[in-house]
């Protein structure tokens, strides 16, 4: 048995989701392939989409950002956080070597943990490295604000150094950070249900416009639902409670697959996030979005989404505000609604790569 080990951010789902269509294909192409994860993303983002093949530890393995909302970000918190993540390396590392050595590891692969890379380099395997940013570039202006932490970029730096290769995706950000550089088409969950399917198990019917609202919790709690609800040409799907309207329909987020809900939905009302963007490209469902200050990466992701006319920009006040109906309108109208020349074959290419590098397929 020929076994990859995987480190993901648990970060938002976005990181979680692309490797699973990475570890996906790495099956098909390779079925005795197994696979190991680590990462603290939900378990169910894993169950939802692996049938077996798959062992999943339950551990965090970076320290990501510190957000109560999809639209704010402590930096001096995150800033801390990586710190205190840090100062376990020294313990972390021979452990995660031992994993690897005992339990007979092929390679590496980091969407996009620093830790998975120095495991990876001190036992002498092979580390691939899947990202549209990086935490270095990320973290980049808060230590500008914060120069007590100055170290950590240089440190960051240095563990992505380790890496014997990255595969860049699309929409991305600096990565100078890595000495061996691939670029690979966009990577994203594909709908494995038709519009019809979904929709009848949803209980909604075809001739319904639905917009689909990819937000936190926390999120939701920010806009004004009352106004939402008073746009009765559409109706409304949440991955979270909200209050009760006929337009309104709540689901549990591990309900169904999320690209069979993005397919079955007209527009996607969200933030910019690597995810989201490459999920509503692949399914050919233009976005709703609003502006995200403060997040480095936002800027590259709203001039592919203008680039790409995959979605409307609406301003802060007017989205929180619940102003979506004229919006929702030109985006109809006015986005093409089939992005079917773009190329989404990301996860195909980068398991053949995975493969040729950690198991000299």
């Amino acid at each position: 048995m020929k076994r990859i080990l995987f480190y993901i951010s648990g970060h938002g789902y976005g990181h979680a989701t692309r490797m699973v269509e990475v570890i996906k294909q790495i099956r098909r192409q390779e079925p005795e392939t197994e696979i190991h994860i680590q990462t603290d993303a939900p378990p169910w983002l894993f169950s939802l989409s692996l049938a077996n093949g798959y062992r999943l530890i339950s551990k965090s393995c970076d320290a990501g950002a510190v957000q109560q909302t999809s639209f704010e970000v402590d930096a001096r918190a995150t800033l801390g956080s990586f710190a205190e993540f840090y100062h376990t390396w020294d313990d972390r590392i021979p452990l995660e070597a031992e994993y690897i050595k005992d339990n007979s590891i092929y390679g590496v692969v980091g969407d996009i943990p620093p830790l998975a890379f120095l495991a990876a380099h001190k036992t002498g395997i092979p580390s691939i490295a899947i990202a549209n940013f990086s935490w270095d570039w990320i973290y980049q202006p808060y230590v500008e604000n914060h120069p007590e932490f100055a170290w950590m970029v240089d440190t960051i730096q240095s563990a992505y150094g380790k890496a014997d290769l990255l595969l860049r995706l699309p929409l991305h950000g600096d990565l100078s950070a890595f000495r061996s550089i691939q670029d690979i088409p966009l990577i994203a969950g594909k709908a494995t249900e038709s519009p019809k399917a979904m929709r009848e198990k949803l209980a909604i019917d075809l001739d319904v416009r639905v917009v689909l609202v990819a937000l936190r919790k926390a999120d939701l709690d920010m806009i004004d639902l009352q106004q939402l609800a008073k746009l009765t040409d559409y109706i409304f799907i949440f991955l979270h409670p909200v209050p009760h309207s006929p337009i309104f329909h709540s689901i549990a987020p591990n309900a169904f697959a999320f690209p069979n809900l993005v397919a079955a939905s007209d527009v996607v009302a969200t933030k910019p996030g690597y995810g989201i963007v490459a999920e509503c490209l692949t399914n050919d469902t233009p976005m709703l979005y609003t502006s995200r200050e403060g997040f480095l990466e936002y800027d590259v992701l709203a001039q592919g989404i203008e680039e790409l006319k995959l979605g409307i920009l609406l301003p802060p006040e007017d989205f929180f505000a619940g102003n979506w109906g004229e919006l929702i309108n030109r985006i109809l109208e006015n986005c093409p609604g089939d992005w079917s020349d773009h190329p989404v074959d990301g996860a195909e290419v980068a398991a053949r790569i995975i493969l040729s590098r950690a198991l000299k397929i």
